[in-house]
């Protein structure tokens, strides 16, 4: 590329350009737009994967995993009344109760956006979190290319683009887009990866804008930075506050007369930005917890349920968030050693376990979580190179902007780093700030390059091309890892490919597996464990559940791979009498004193249903049961009921589906007693015919690694 006086940097980019400047300019811009739709297709790719198929063995833009998908659909339907408060019950432990009503604690902006939709399409409730998704990252692809434009145009002005510098953002966009902690939110499509990824997606519209007013303010641009501020602060709190914030810098920039005295006048407007976005922000806050600002956290329905939660507050003086987090949540996040490196596939993943706290901080959640710098080193050097720009003493004008919307970035980590939760998905809090951090260092090592010779160059792209194939590695390692969501389809298809890699390998896998008879309540992430004699395999996902009794109880933390002979029946279930079944309750498959049931509540509508004598009297909290309505008459139903007496759970799952309609804690266990499915009432076994359809289980994936196990069996 061409080189680049320092008065010319200096220099703020005139108001509007010449069009003999513009004309010069057309090459790089067309060579910047290639480099830039490149380098987000790239990053396309992996987050599409994750977002659509990750081992579930077909691609659906609808993926649904278990878990909560639905909190913005229900805020939807409660906006489409009138109000804010969702139906008693429906939000389930993450409601927050205040004044007699209950409320989500997520923003209401993609409820909105959720509304047409519904109103066209009501049976995608629940099923539009990865839609959503993907629109904010689209946007995250957009305004992050946007921004590198602008940043590169406010620094190097009309400067000639060169082939390797174009290059090396086509690399950064790709690592934004697809080399960051949005793949691993991708590979959950719920809520709370939804609400990060629209976090995201809107602060950096917002600091896209808030440079754009700085550069040259109009009232298009004013316009643009307050909708899109505005849109942040109606999303997530704490990203939101961030680019209030930057509105009022940059209000203070002008009414101090930095940007020269005839563009004072946009102080006040651009005041009102950050105060109306904020104070809409505020006032939602307030309608739905009684509060300007934060979450009132007792008021939560998990914080009722849950010791762990209100043993937390108590240490913390009924806060969430406390100062004395500060050493274990900067250790998480920014140490060096924040990944973990394996002989056999993906190589290289999460921790294999969670932190403990320092200094005896009481957390609520410490999840197994991977560092910025060790997942994003692209992204943290160069953040780290802006950052020292930034606080020199002679900066340009154009630093003297980016301090602004780097310090309107900084407000959600610097919330976060106080916050009592460490978990991977808050990563996305820090990913605004060094993102937009590695666009300016970027540009300004270009400007450095400008004057050296062309094998420098060709250094620092080859240099930003490891790192960026390095980040897109460990993000898409991280995502394709088991978690507490993973169905037996995807762990299946998981360890399989592990194992084929392996035996090309020379068998590393074969040192992670474990067998016993007793399954134990812990293991580190990707061990496996086989039961018995093959009666079931299962990968951990690494977590520890101890702080949730009901989960640690149930094995949260073991994934079922395959299962063996005993574990899974399935039957045929069909109504031939509606009218005479309503009310019959049909016993299936008992293990010990336990029996799941199916029991017939209306003429088109039946459920199961778990008893067990060993069980509370009231197991709602250890059971989940569902009506499965809209039954024809005279059709076939298949039913497959798992009894996994190694996990204590008891499932059931639709044909063809991988989520389980009936989860129980199996609390007896014993013999395995397929029942022949007639009604419990007299003279009511032909309304409802149940057929035991239960086939063979070999369990070849487990009998395959227990051959090639090299370490001797353990209990």
């Amino acid at each position: 590329m061409g080189g680049v006086s320092v008065a010319a940097v200096d220099t703020i980019v005139p108001a509007r350009p010449r069009p003999a400047v513009r004309r010069q300019t057309d090459p790089d811009v067309r060579r910047f737009t290639y480099a830039a739709l490149g380098g987000v297709l790239v990053g396309l790719v992996p987050f599409l994967w994750t977002l659509w198929y990750l081992w579930s063995g077909t691609v659906d833009p609808l993926r649904t995993p278990g878990g909560a998908t639905n909190l913005y659909d229900l805020q939807a339907e409660a906006l489409m009344h009138g109000h804010l408060w969702v139906g008693s019950g429906l939000l389930g432990i993450e409601a927050f109760k205040h004044g007699g009503q209950e409320y989500t604690y997520f923003g209401v902006l993609p409820s909105l956006l959720r509304i047409p939709i519904l109103e066209v399409a009501p049976s995608l409730l629940g099923r539009l979190t990865a839609p959503s998704m993907l629109s904010a990252w689209v946007l995250v692809a957009l305004f992050s290319s946007l921004l590198v434009w602008r940043v590169r145009r406010v620094v190097l002005g009309s400067a000639v683009l060169g082939r390797a510098e174009a290059a090396s953002y086509g690399v950064l966009l790709a690592t934004i887009t697809g080399g960051s902690v949005l793949v691993f939110l991708a590979a959950t499509p719920w809520v709370y990866n939804e609400d990060l990824a629209w976090s995201v997606a809107l602060t950096i519209a917002s600091l896209f804008a808030l440079l754009g007013v700085l550069e040259r303010p109009s009232l298009g641009r004013v316009a643009a930075a307050g909708v899109l501020v505005l849109g942040a602060n109606l999303t997530r709190l704490t990203t939101g506050w961030g680019c209030a914030l930057g509105a009022v810098l940059v209000a203070g920039w002008f009414a101090l007369g930095r940007g020269g005295a005839e563009k004072r006048r946009w102080a006040l407007p651009m005041l009102g930005v950050g105060l109306v976005a904020l104070g809409a922000g505020c006032a939602i806050n307030f309608v739905k917890f009684g509060t300007l600002l934060g979450l009132p956290m007792a008021a939560q329905t998990w914080t009722h349920h849950n010791l762990h939660r209100r043993l937390m507050l108590a240490a913390n003086g009924g806060r969430y968030y406390n100062v004395s987090f500060l050493p274990t949540t900067v250790w998480a996040y920014f140490r060096p050693t924040g990944l973990r490196f394996e002989s056999f596939f993906p190589f290289v993943t999460l921790p294999a376990a969670p932190l403990r706290a320092f200094n005896g901080a009481f957390f609520d959640v410490i999840a197994r979580t991977p560092s910025f710098p060790a997942t994003t080193p692209l992204l943290f050097l160069l953040g780290c190179w802006a950052a020292v720009l930034a606080l020199g003493r002679r900066v340009t004008t154009a630093l003297k902007w980016a301090r602004i919307i780097l310090l309107a970035a900084a407000v959600a980590p610097c919330i976060t780093l106080v916050w009592g939760y460490i978990d991977p998905r808050y990563l996305a809090d820090f990913l605004p700030l060094f993102a937009v951090g590695a666009m300016v260092a970027l540009v300004d090592l270009w400007r450095r390059f400008a004057s050296r010779p062309a094998r420098v160059r060709t250094l620092g792209l080859g240099a930003v091309v490891v790192l960026g194939a390095f980040s897109m590695a460990a993000n898409v390692g991280m995502a394709i890892t088991p978690t507490q969501v993973w169905n037996t389809t995807q762990a299946q298809r998981y360890v399989s490919l592990q194992k084929s890699i392996s035996d090309v390998t020379g068998h590393p896998l074969a040192s992670d597996v474990v067998r016993g008879r007793t399954l134990p309540y812990w293991g580190p992430a990707g061990q496996l464990f086989v039961a018995g004699d093959c009666t079931a395999l299962y990968v951990s996902n690494g977590e520890d559940y101890s702080v949730v009794p009901e989960e640690q109880a149930q094995h949260w933390t073991w994934v079922p791979v395959e299962y063996g002979p005993g574990v899974v029946h399935t039957f045929d279930v069909t109504v031939r009498q509606p009218d005479q079944a309503i009310g019959q309750t049909i016993d299936l498959v008992s293990t010990g004193r336990a029996t799941v049931q199916l029991q017939v509540l209306g003429p088109r509508i039946f459920r199961f249903w778990l008893t067990d004598p060993l069980l509370p009297s009231n197991p709602d909290a250890l059971t989940l049961r569902a009506s499965i309505e809209q039954v024809v008459r005279g059709q076939t139903y298949r039913f497959s009921v798992v009894t996994d007496q190694v996990r204590h759970i008891a499932e059931v799952f639709p044909q063809g589906s991988d989520t389980p309609v009936m989860v129980g804690l199996l609390a007896s266990t014993g013999a395995v007693t397929v029942h022949s499915g007639q009604a419990t009432a007299p003279g009511a076994s032909s309304a409802v015919t149940v057929v035991n359809r239960t086939g063979a289980a070999p369990a070849a994936l487990c009998h395959s690694l227990l051959s090639e196990t090299i370490a001797a069996p353990r209990r």
